[in-house]
């Protein structure tokens, strides 16, 4: 009798233990779930994280490669502002007009250096070519100001070309006397011109 009594509390045991394990692994279950969806996304997931990386890498590498031309423009640009700087020095001051490129070529010396009589050259050009003149507004130092006859026709109507041939001839005619590095612009900015400080090295100031 007591044998048949333990085998009984031996087989009801089990069976509360099956019951309770299969509920827990059930529960279990429903608090972690992993279905085939969440999977996939985290995969497709994974493929964009890398295909980002890749194209960031690529990026980085183009940035790279731009950064050393930029480098060396930036050294020929020096370079040529000095060629410049020493090619309106060695001249002495005179006029410089324009020609078929940007920049412009030496054609008169004017031995005095005086600054009246270098803008009266120039306006005689360009009153021939039909161009706006130069107006002298005043010096500062080392800095002629001026401004020009026509803001509109340098700014708008001469185009890209014609308006930086214009300006540099301006620049390095009014920059050759030894007491004048720099030329200052006062106009109305348009689509082919910019106002501002110019030197005879080319670089804005």
């Amino acid at each position: 009798m007591m044998n048949s009594q333990k085998i009984l509390f031996v087989i009801i045991c089990f069976c509360l233990w099956f019951i309770l394990a299969g509920c827990g692994k059930q529960k279990t279950e429903e608090i972690y779930p992993m279905p085939d969806e969440s999977l996939s996304k985290i995969k497709t997931l994974e493929n964009e994280v890398e295909t980002l990386s890749s194209k960031l890498k690529k990026v980085n590498q183009e940035l790279q490669v731009l950064g050393a031309e930029n480098e060396r423009l930036s050294g020929r640009y020096s370079e040529l502002g000095e060629w410049a700087d020493r090619t309106v020095s060695r001249f002495g001051p005179g006029i410089w007009y324009m020609g078929d490129l940007t920049y412009p070529f030496f054609i008169k010396p004017v031995k005095s250096g005086n600054l009246t009589e270098i803008i009266n050259e120039l306006n005689q050009r360009f009153r021939k070519d039909k161009l706006p003149e130069v107006i002298f507004l005043e010096k500062e130092k080392n800095t002629v100001i001026v401004g020009v006859s026509d803001d509109d026709q340098l700014s708008r109507k001469m185009g890209s070309f014609g308006a930086t041939s214009y300006m540099n001839a301006v620049v390095f005619s009014l920059a050759s006397p030894e007491d004048v590095s720099c030329v200052t612009f006062k106009f109305e900015e348009g689509d082919h011109a910019v106002p501002g400080t110019y030197c005879r090295d080319f670089l804005k100031k």
